[in-house]
Formats: structure tokens, sequence, C-alpha cells
């Protein structure tokens, strides 16, 4: 093997040219900074068992750096300084490495070996007290003579696992490196006073509201300052600097693997996935298993550190898939969560990228940035988000408050409703048991009349038939008794007649059947049949209804309440008077009126006289019992109507009643 490595170099070092050195002509000064791409020759070392006094001795197998890659490989770099000054001067090399040794002659017999690397101890390496874990090395630079350089490069990990591995080779003032990385550590320290800042705010909001998003949130920013310390380097000097290689091959994934499980649950709970999304849910969660599982493989392979960063870039694109998604779904956060993640996909694949293409980093870091951008986003998404939960849930308090007021509402109305059907009831009882009173009351004035005014006609009658069988009266005396016996029984068919209507009226199950009714023709009915009575009394009877006048009612018993209205009107009327009927209609109502010159009603019957039977005798001495009027009531409000004495004195009583207008079927 080393004599094929040894062939190879021979092969190459026929096409090298003579080492350019770097002159220096004057003193540098604070702001002193070179790259020595072009004054760098690399020696292979593939086995690393090339030994420094071997090298010394195959100067002429350098050959310039852009000819080989040493990115991952073992090299040697040799380097001439031409020093035209009048005093030595202490510069710095940087290189890029995992272990570098340096090795720097003083004379012909002589030299110095310093030590540097990502994977140095710190004990070991020549800067470790200013500057870290970066892999500079101090050399001292002779005046008046060339000098020269040799040093050991191995890159057992990837050169891409920080932005600061990936620098160029170069020489620089003290100066001139402190104020880079002075400058470098004031933007890590902001930077992770912003991310702690965040998660120390979300950790009061949690403690304070025990809502598990700020909890996630604070977690999500403590995860993100500790990934930046470590992917910058600036925590391996806290956490087992004897150690580098555990922070680069075990704490460093871990905490990167810590960090994407922190966004793993805060992202899910920030845009709620079931909800919106939950036919992508479960590949969401094996995406970041998958990735957090690489992730943490990854640390047991030192050649695959790289993949760690890998997963960051393909975590990125599939959070931005994800923002298009609820960019469709018109999720209330989309704007937030794809410009945050805009931002950190942003910085992380330019930061790949100048890595990738070796460009030098200024003092921000696009990645840098792209967390900062991420976390600032997501802030204020958060606080959005809690806006619109604290909304949802005061919507909702409302809703419930509503809900029970309305409820109480609710049962105040039901209580209320419930009280006046009590009280409806409780009247209607009152009402009914008053009704049983009276018809009580009624029923015992009817026996009493039916045993006298029906009984003294019969009996008479029955006195006169008695007396004529045998004889004991003569003809003369017949014809004087009969009129007066005719008369009196037909005042008992009448009140027989009334009496069997109203008994009819109260049971049950009869209910007045409404048909549309022309008054008039009714009431030129009643007329034709009371005109006996009227003309006994030369009685003029006076028909002035409305022709159009309508109503919807009960044929018969209309029929029976003109009736007995107008019969009760002749029977308190002087002779030659005069009863007349007539009518007015408004929009839902027409009113009938039976009008006399009679004897009027004095006020003590008045409230009586729909509610009271009692015997009566007209102006003849026509003999009634009141129940004609107690019936008409009924009547009248059986059919959606009511009745009552428009006007009474000695000039006369005047009577009226309504009914319903509208109509209701067929003509009679």
């Amino acid at each position: 093997m080393r004599f094929l490595t040894f062939l190879f170099l021979v092969l190459l070092s026929f096409l090298a040219p003579a080492q350019k050195p770097l002159v220096l002509d004057r003193i540098p000064d604070q702001n002193f900074y070179q790259r020595l791409d072009s004054f760098l020759l690399v020696l292979p070392d593939p086995s690393g068992k090339l030994s420094f006094e071997e090298v010394t001795n195959m100067n002429d197998m350098f050959i310039p750096t852009q000819n080989i890659n040493v990115q991952s490989d073992q090299f040697w770099v040799s380097l001439k300084i031409e020093s035209k000054l009048t005093h030595d001067v202490e510069l710095l090399i940087y290189q890029t490495g995992s272990n570098i040794k340096l090795f720097q002659i003083s004379d012909s017999t002589h030299f110095v070996s310093k030590s540097s690397g990502i994977l140095v101890p710190a004990s070991l390496r020549d800067q470790k007290m200013i500057f870290g874990h970066k892999p500079f090395i101090s050399i001292l630079l002779q005046a008046g003579k060339v000098n020269k350089y040799y040093w050991r490069v191995s890159n057992e990990v990837q050169p891409q696992i920080s932005p600061h591995t990936s620098l160029p080779t170069s020489i620089s003032s003290y100066g001139y490196v402190i104020k880079v990385e002075r400058k470098k550590l004031f933007v890590f320290v902001s930077l992770c006073a912003v991310l702690l800042g965040l998660s120390v705010y979300h950790l009061i909001l949690y403690l304070l509201t025990r809502e598990s998003i700020y909890r996630s949130a604070s977690i999500f920013s403590f995860t993100a300052t500790l990934f930046i310390g470590y992917f910058k380097g600036y925590l391996l000097e806290l956490f087992f600097p004897e150690n580098p290689s555990i922070n680069y091959f075990v704490a460093y994934p871990i905490v990167t693997l810590c960090f994407m499980t922190a966004t793993n649950f805060f992202i899910y709970r920030f845009i709620d996935i079931k909800k919106w999304i939950p036919e992508w849910s479960r590949f969401y969660q094996y995406t970041f298993y998958f990735l957090g599982g690489v992730c943490l493989a990854a640390s047991f392979i030192p050649a695959a550190v790289n993949v760690i960063l890998l997963c960051w870039v393909v975590l990125m694109f599939i959070m931005q898939a994800y923002s298009f998604l609820l960019f469709f779904k018109k999720h209330p956060l989309r704007y937030y969560f794809i410009v945050a993640f805009s931002a950190f996909s942003g910085g992380v694949t330019a930061n790949v990228v100048f890595i990738w293409l070796g460009f030098e980093q200024g003092v921000w870091d696009p990645g840098d940035l792209g967390i900062l951008g991420m976390q600032f986003f997501l802030a204020l998404g958060l606080a959005k988000k809690i806006k619109i939960n604290n909304d949802d849930r005061e919507l909702a308090h409302q809703a419930l408050v509503n809900q029970l007021q309305e409820n109480q509402l609710l049962q105040e109305n039901a209580k209320r409703e419930l009280e006046a059907k009590v009280a409806d009831r409780t009247k209607e009882i009152q009402a009914q048991n008053e009704k049983l009173t009276r018809l009580n009351l009624l029923k015992d004035k009817l026996f009493s009349i039916i045993s006298h005014d029906i009984k003294s006609p019969l009996n008479q009658l029955s006195g006169t038939l008695y007396m004529m069988e045998r004889d004991l009266i003569s003809k003369e005396e017949i014809k004087d008794i009969v009129p007066k016996i005719r008369k009196n029984l037909q005042g008992n068919t009448s009140f027989i007649s009334e009496l069997l209507t109203w008994a009819r009226s109260q049971m049950n199950e009869f209910k007045p059947h409404k048909t549309t009714l022309y008054v008039r023709k009714i009431t030129e009915a009643v007329f034709e049949l009371l005109a006996p009575n009227a003309h006994a009394k030369s009685i003029l009877l006076i028909n002035q209804v409305d022709e159009k006048c309508c109503a919807a009612a009960d044929l018969e018993m209309v029929k029976s309440i003109i009736k007995n209205l107008v019969a009760n009107s002749i029977k308190f009327t002087f002779e030659h008077g005069r009863v007349e009927v007539f009518s007015e209609s408004d929009q839902n109502t027409v009113t009938i009126y039976v009008r006399d010159n009679g004897v009027g009603i004095t006020g003590e019957h008045l409230e009586k006289l729909f509610y009271e039977v009692h015997t009566t005798s007209g102006t003849l001495n026509e003999k009634g019992t009141g129940l004609g009027l107690f019936i008409c009531k009924d009547f009248v409000e059986k059919n959606g109507g009511k009745i009552w004495v428009h006007q009474s004195n000695s000039n006369g009583t005047t009577l009226a009643f309504t009914l319903p207008k509208e109509s209701i079927t067929t003509n009679q």
C-alpha cells in the first residue's frame, strides 16, 4: 500500500510547479487577513502513516490544492512565508480539520509542533482559551527569512458539520480574529437571548394557564437554542471539552433529535393536524420518527454526521409541503406557518449551499437568521392562535351563558305558563262550579215553576172536564172558561218547548253546526211565526236587517235566539206598540239589535236578566219564566258571540248580540 501511494505521488510530482511563497513586506495591522489557497501545496496521505521527517524529504511531491480533493482525506500541507520585516511577528493560521498537527522549522535541526482541530481535546489545542473549538494555530514569523511550515490534517468528521469548518485556509492577525469572533459571538449571544427569552416567556404563560401548547413552545425555543449552540460550536467547550468526540457523535445528534422532537410536538399542536389535515396526521408523525431515527443512527457513524444536516433540509421541504396544504385548507394560521418555514428552509438551504460551494460566510449565518425568523413568526402565530382560542372560548362561554339564560327564561316562561294554566284552570273550575251552582238553582227554580205554573193549568183543565162529565157546568160557563184554559195550555206548550231546547243545549255532545246565514231571511221567518202573538196586541213588527248581513253560525240556534228575543219584546210591549230588528257590521262581526217600546227593565233585574229563571207576566198577563233569555245567552256564546242589554228605560228596551261574520262552509 505504501508503495502504491509513493508511486502515485511520484507521478503527481512531475506536474507540480515550484512552490510560490507568501511575501510580507510590511507589518500586518489589526485587520490583516490573507487567504492561502494559491500559496499552499498538498501531499495526500491516505494511509496516514507518513512521518514529519519523511514529508520534509518529499518536498518535490507536494502539489497545488486545486489539483486534489482534500475535503475528506488525510493529507499534509506545506506553506512558505518570506518575511521582509525587521522583527518577528506572531500570526494565526486557520485550517479546516478534525485533527491538525502543525510543524514549524526553527533551524536546520529543530522544529516546533502544535495541535488543534475540532476533535482535539481542549487542553491539547494551541488556542484553547481564546478561540475555543475553532482550529486556529499560532505561528511565529521570523524576520528577514523564508519561514516554512508543515501541518498534517485528518478529517475524521465531514467538514460540513459546522459552518466554521468550511472556511478556507487563511492567515490573519490576532486583532482581526478577535474582532471577527467577537462579532460572531455577539450575534450568537443575541440570538440565544432572544430564543431563551421566548422560552422563558412561554414557560411563564404555561405556569399561569396550564395550556400544553405554551409548554411545547417553551421546549421548542429552548431546544432551538441548544441546537444552534452545538451547530455553531459554542457549547462544545461547556460539555465534554476533553472528549469532543462525545459532543460531535453523541451530544450533538441527541440535541438535534430533541430539537426535532420538540418541533414535532409544537407544530402538531400549533396547526392542530388532526382537525385540519387528518388524512396527513399519520404521515406527519412517521416523518418525524423516521428523520429522528436517522439522526440518532448517524451519531454512531462518524462519516454520516452530515446526514443530520440533510435530514433538516428534507424536513424543511416537507414542512413547506404542509404549509401549502394548510393554505388550501384556509387554516387561520397558514400565513404565519408559510412565512416561518420559508425563512427556516431558506436559511438552512442557503447555509448548505454556502458550505458545498466553499463560500466564506460573514458574521450573520443564513441558518441563524432562518431559525430566528421561524421562531419569530411562529411566536406571532402562537399569539394569534391564543387569541383565536380565547375568542372561541369567549364565544363558547357566551353561548353557554346565553343557553343558560335561555333555559332559565324557558323555565320562567314554563313556570308562568303553568301558573297561568293553573289560574285559568282554577278560574275554569270556579266558573264551572258557579255554573253548576246556577244550574242547580235553575233546576230548583224549574221544578218550582213546573210544579206550579204547569200544574195549575192542568188542574184547571182536569177540574173543568170533571164538571163537564157530571153536567155540573152550563154551556155558557164552558164558553167562558175554555179560552182561558187554552191560553194557559198554550203558555205551557211554549215553556215546555223552551225547556226541551235548553236541555238539548246542555248535552255535551251538542255542538253548533256553523253555516253562512242571511240574518234578514231568518228574521222574516221568525216574524211569520210570531205574527199571531203580535196581531193579538196590535204590535207592529219591523225588519230592518241589512240584506247583505251574513253570519257564520248554527241556523236553528240563531232562529231560536231571534225568536226568543222578539217573543219577549212582544210580551212586554203595550198594545199598538212596535218591535223592530236591525243590524250593524264591522270587519269581523255582525251585531243584531231587537228593540221595543215596552215597559223596560228595572235596574235590579238587569244584572240577573240572563242568569236567573223566574216567573214573569207580560203587559196582558202573559206568563213567562225567563228561560228564553237564558237559552239565548247559551246559544250566542256557543256560536262565538256575546249578548247584552244595549239600552233599557221607561221607553223600551234594546237587546243586542253578536255573531262571527266570516263564512264557514255553505249557504243555508
